[in-house]
C-alpha cells in the first residue's frame, strides 16, 4: 500500500499529515473545520482561509515514521500538528510506562490513570482524604 505525506501550508504556518486517500482526507479536514471542531489547525483555517495542499513524498513503509520526520525539519511553533505522528517504543515506555503518585497517593502508571480513577479502591482513598480533611 503507497501512502503519501502531505502539507497543508497556510504560509506563516503549516500542517503536515499522511494517507492513502488525500481527495478522502482533505475533505475530512474540510468536513471538520466546517462543523466546528475545535483545535488549532481548525481555528486557524477558518481564520486564515482554505490552505494551498502539497504532497511532500510518497511513502510504502513506515508512513507514520516518514510523518514525523518531515514534521521534524520544520520549527515547532509553525506547525498546527496537534500531536506527534510516531514515537519510538523507547519513548513511549518513558511518557506512558513510568509511574508518578496519584492524588490519592497510590503509584500508578500513566497509561492506566483514568482506568485507576474510576476504580473503587481510588474512589475509596479520596472519600477517605476527603473525611480527614473535613
Amino acid at each position: 500500500m503507497i501512502g503519501l505525506i502531505y502539507k497543508l501550508n497556510f504560509g506563516e504556518k503549516c500542517y503536515i499529515g499522511s494517507t492513502i486517500n488525500l481527495p478522502h482526507r482533505i475533505s475530512r479536514h474540510k468536513y471538520s473545520k466546517n462543523i466546528g471542531f475545535q483545535n488549532k489547525l481548525y481555528d486557524y483555517w477558518r481564520t486564515h482561509g482554505d490552505p494551498e495542499v502539497e504532497i511532500l513524498k510518497h511513502c510504502e513503509h513506515d508512513l507514520r515514521l516518514n510523518e514525523q520526520l518531515e514534521m521534524d525539519k520544520i520549527d515547532n511553533d509553525k506547525l498546527l500538528n496537534c500531536y506527534r505522528a510516531y514515537i519510538s517504543k523507547e519513548e513511549y515506555k518513558q511518557i506512558y510506562k513510568t509511574q508518578f503518585l496519584c492524588e490519592c497517593g497510590c503509584s500508578v502508571r500513566r497509561d492506566v490513570i483514568a482506568r485507576h480513577r474510576a476504580s473503587q479502591k481510588h474512589l475509596k482513598k479520596m472519600l477517605s482524604i476527603y473525611n480527614e480533611q473535613n
